[in-house]
């Protein structure tokens, strides 16, 4: 950490800027002050705090929380929780929100990324007990209405000593709303000044209470309409700057059996090779796909929840709540492409050719390879319906025993997820290959598919040959379907733990925490029969993709205590000790043992001193174990045989000399058609492992009342990291760098040339891992004029890569260089920040925000590559620095300019127990800087994580009864 101070005091004093005051850390005063307030405790509820199953432990000395509560959500101006916790500094990795519309990527679902570690290494609890996950391990956030939330803890250190799998970067626990009495209702609209992308939302909640009981219902609809990427300028093209040559052709392009590839020449019928031109990838590739996708998707959602408790007797109480969530959402593509090829897919569903006696086919020969975007068949359309179902039943009581009161709580809980998709058009391989295969005209000139003696029945021969848009209705009703998944998820809890304290020492008591959790879960995919049979064509490689279904059980066993040391003495005001460690046993893997370490020192009033040792593990999820292989092919020249001559180079004497060992013989030449492999599930996976490192300080100076700052430093070092290689990483790892398990994922012909790799995931060598700062300053002063409040929050990357640190280009040992710190790079933005100032005086209450992110560096190779085939190298200087280079090699770049984005809010509380919100976000109309390297996918051509262009105004009312 000593290597870093000149960073730490960069951090205290340099003014930052940035997003969202409502995060605020435990040890703040006004928060304690709004917790408080914010819970109305009956007996046995006594404050649990996320990070601890101790109850009462104090918020002020509870480290690296930040705690975001109700009424400070509705003044976001956001309508979900997926979009509140994603706009958290701390939530500072790329994230999967609306703006993503790459149906590979985001299907609807918005996750959070606390530390850039990834969405699945995030535990998401609600009211501390586990979500039902996503096949991958992730959670999706649109499962929870904010009807429901009292208030959201998100804990900034690892846990698993605390929780289990899946808590190394963090815990986002969601607290609902307990002990309801009354009626609210709330509505909320939102618009961007585009005049699109409205945002609009509506929740009733209900509830009573008696002497012993309570009891609470609540239902919400939520609706976001979608954004085009033709009405924002900076997305209305795919490469903006670039010409549209970059982005894929309408027409596409053919290659006759005796030619090479040719185009449709533009204005041509297409029925003579008269109408063709050679291929020119510069002229031939112009298609503006962004006429047709998103920029923000649709997304629409229902809920309804009821809740209730009972005081069965004074130490005895009884809880339940269910839930129903339904989310339907929506991302839209370009018309597909189709794609097949002869030569190199012998075999496979998409290697056929069009026939030559095909009526449309102008050449008077087979066409081995098409590559043709349906543009009759207008946009694709991916649209899902996600229901979820969450049932709870628990015990809370308090009993004594040797005088001591503990108390004790069982709970069980299912959480069910139903996924179903529907998406297209596609075109179906067997029945595309009989519209094009031979075919004639009958005597009215009606065209038939098959022959006058064999007709095929149905089928209409399909003319690609006249461009895109030439497709008839007629013709694509034969070979065009929509295809459906569907997607199951459960996780069942039980649960029983006991807390309360042991002995008493001289400065306070020990206490403790301990319990024991069964847990089941499980999960299946099943792909539309067209997916698993490799038919599916139009964007799709002909891969076979099987279904997924898995199931895991665990037990747990863990204990916490809290041992204080030191209290009132000099320089010790308060010294306490944390010990904490769990037990999980997989049914898949076995067993794993983590635990964690932690201090609290308050040498005296004003300061408070934290630090925390944690290891922590991610098991391996559902489709880890057990996703459905994915067969495919991959097309010559797509692989490089490490053993075989490149361009008359034979390979390295050392490299060939390991092939030879191996029984590869020296005559072995690169593949000419295609090479097989698979990717898949690995049953023998073991979990990732974690060590986290905290060390903070909390100060509130008595001579400065109500001022708290805090600084808090964190490592993660993440091992044994559970991720996919190519098929090329297991042919140079078996053959340049000698790893024997490599070599039995290759299996080669007899005549030595390679037939097919098995790609499976792998628990990957070396590691990953991440060094910041987090800071945070709080300060509020009555005055004349009100109540004014000012909020920083900020956080500071200090190293993201490789493990250890090492520098750029250092060889790890899997044989891999090393890429370095990647802070300021890509999507790891050396700053995130949010500075809040709140005023308040009598019924009103103003706020301004800011929300900055630093500059980044990106790779700017797309550009220099699109030049290069245009012909156009002035396109050079949409890159900031086109002649980088790293190593001695080309590494062109682009810098990506900072952006800060002001949020302006007011409100008036009504005498008739209404309150009024009125706000903007993005207030000064920042747009976000263009990406040059298509971070964003999906034709989006600025980081995601920026907002959409455009200010977004929002008004809120709510009335209480």
């Amino acid at each position: 950490m000593c290597n870093h101070a000149r960073n730490i005091v960069f951090v205290v004093f340099t003014l930052a800027v940035t997003p969202f005051g409502v995060a605020q850390d435990a040890s703040d005063p006004l928060l304690r002050e709004k917790a408080e307030a914010a819970n109305v405790p009956v007996e046995l509820d006594t404050v649990e705090i996320t990070g601890t199953h101790i109850r009462g432990v104090d918020l002020e000395t509870q480290h690296s929380i930040q705690i975001l509560l109700r009424e400070d959500l509705l003044r976001t101006g956001l309508s979900n929780v997926a979009d509140i916790v994603q706009s958290l500094i701390v939530a500072d990795g790329q994230t999967l929100n609306r703006n993503i519309n790459n149906n590979n990527v985001n299907d609807g679902e918005l996750r959070v990324n606390l530390r850039s570690l990834g969405s699945n290494r995030t535990l998401v609890l609600v009211n501390g007990q586990r979500w039902v996950t996503a096949l991958d391990g992730g959670i999706d956030l649109t499962t929870i209405p904010l009807v429901l939330v009292d208030r959201i803890e998100v804990l900034k250190d690892g846990a698993s000593a605390i929780y289990g799998s899946d808590a190394i970067a963090g815990v986002v626990n969601v607290i609902t709303r307990r002990n309801y009495s009354g009626a609210e209702f709330n509505v909320h609209y939102g618009q961007n000044d585009h005049g699109d992308g409205a945002s609009r939302s509506a929740d009733f909640t209900f509830g009573r209470g008696g002497e012993n009981w309570s009891a609470a219902f609540g239902v919400e609809y939520g609706k976001d309409d979608p954004i085009y990427s033709r009405d924002r300028s900076i997305t209305a093209f795919p490469n903006p700057g670039l010409p549209l040559a970059a982005t894929g052709g309408p027409f596409g392009f053919f290659t006759p059996l005796s030619g090479h590839a040719v185009a449709l020449t533009p204005g041509r019928p297409g029925t003579s090779p008269d109408d063709f031109h050679p291929y020119n990838r510069a002229t031939d590739f112009g298609f503006n796909f962004n006429d047709y996708t998103y920029l923000q998707t649709s997304q629409e959602r229902r809920a309804v929840f009821a809740q209730g408790r009972y005081e069965i007797t004074p130490t005895l109480l009884l809880s339940a709540d269910a839930l129903f969530n339904r989310r339907q959402s929506a991302q839209r593509l370009a018309p597909p492409v189709l794609f097949f090829d002869a030569f190199d897919f012998v075999g496979l569903p998409n290697g056929f050719a069009v026939a030559a006696d095909n009526v449309y086919n102008p050449f008077g020969e087979p066409v081995d390879l098409v590559y043709q975007r349906l543009i009759a068949l207008g946009q694709r359309d991916y649209r899902e319906t996600v229901d979820t179902k969450r049932l709870h039943l628990g015990l809370d009581g308090l009993f004594d025993l040797a005088g001591r009161e503990l108390h004790w709580a069982v709970d069980i809980s299912r959480t069910r997820s139903n996924f179903r998709s529907v998406y297209g058009p596609y075109a179906k391989n067997d029945e595309l290959a009989q519209a094009l295969g031979p075919s004639f005209f009958d005597a009215s000139g009606v065209a038939h598919c098959g022959t006058a003696t064999d007709i095929i029945a149905d089928c209409v021969p399909l003319n690609i040959f006249a461009g895109g848009a030439a497709v008839t209705p007629q013709m694509a009703a034969y070979f065009v379907h929509f295809l459906h998944d569907k997607t199951t998820g459960q996780t069942t809890d039980y649960n029983a733990r006991v807390s309360g304290k042991l002995l008493d020492f001289p400065a306070g008591p020990l206490e403790f925490a301990a319990g024991v959790e069964r847990r089941l879960a499980s999960g299946s995919n099943v792909p539309d029969p067209l997916q698993q049979t490799g038919q599916a064509n139009g964007n799709s490689d002909g891969s076979t993709v099987a279904a997924t279904v898995g199931s895991d059980s665990i037990n747990e066993a863990f204990v916490e205590f809290e041992i204080p040391l030191l209290k009132d003495r000099p320089f010790a005001r308060q010294l306490d000790l944390i010990a904490a460690t769990r037990y999980s046993n997989y049914s898949v893997f076995g067993g794993t043992t983590n635990s964690q370490f932690g201090m609290r020192w308050k040498p005296f009033e004003d300061l408070l001193v934290r630090a925390n040792y944690a290891q922590g593990f991610r098991a391996p999820s559902l489709f880890d174990l057990f996703s459905g292989p994915i067969n495919g092919v991959i097309a010559a020249g797509g692989l490089v045989d490490p053993c075989a001559p490149v361009d008359d180079t034979p390979p390295d004497p050392a490299v060939a000399a390991h092939c030879r060992a191996l029984g590869v013989p020296a005559s072995v030449h690169q593949p000419e058609v295609i090479v097989a492999f698979t990717q898949g599930n690995n049953p023998l996976l073991q979990p990732e492992t974690a060590r986290s490192y905290t060390f903070g300080a909390a100060f509130s100076p008595s001579w400065l009342p109500d001022l708290d700052a805090t600084l808090d430093w964190y490592d993660i070092l993440l091992h044994n990291a559970i991720g996919q290689r190519d098929a090329q990483f297991f042919l140079d790892s078996c053959y340049v760098t000698g790893d024997p398990v490599s070599c039995t994922h290759v299996t080669r012909d007899a005549d030595g040339t390679l037939k097919h790799v098995l790609a499976i995931e792998l628990n990957l060598p070396g590691g990953f891992e991440r060094e910041g700062i987090d800071v945070g300053l709080a300060y509020k002063r009555e005055t004349a004029l009100g109540l004014w409040k000012l909020r920083w929050d900020a956080a500071y990357a200090i190293y993201v890569g490789e493990l250890g640190q090492p520098k750029r280009g250092t060889v790890l040992p899997d044989g891999s260089i090393a890429g370095g710190n990647g802070v300021g790079e890509a999507v790891n933005w050396r700053w995130r920040s949010v500075m809040t100032l709140d005023w308040e005086r009598g019924s009103w209450s103003a706020s301004v925000s800011s929300r900055y992110f630093s500059s980044l560096l990106e790779d700017c190779s797309h550009v220099k590559y699109i030049a290069r085939i245009v012909g156009d190298t002035s396109l050079y200087n949409l890159c900031s620095d086109p002649s980088r280079r790293v190593d001695g090699n080309p590494a062109p770049a682009n810098h990506v300019a900072s952006v800060t984005y002001f949020d302006l809010e007011a409100g008036w509380e009504a005498p008739w127990k209404g309150r009024f919100i009125l706000g903007v976000r993005n207030a000064f109309n920042r747009d976000p800087p263009p990406s040059r390297s298509q971070e964003g996918g999906g034709g989006i051509t600025f980081i995601s994580d920026y907002d959409v262009p455009g200010r977004f105004f929002y008004v809120n009312y709510r009335q209480r009864f």
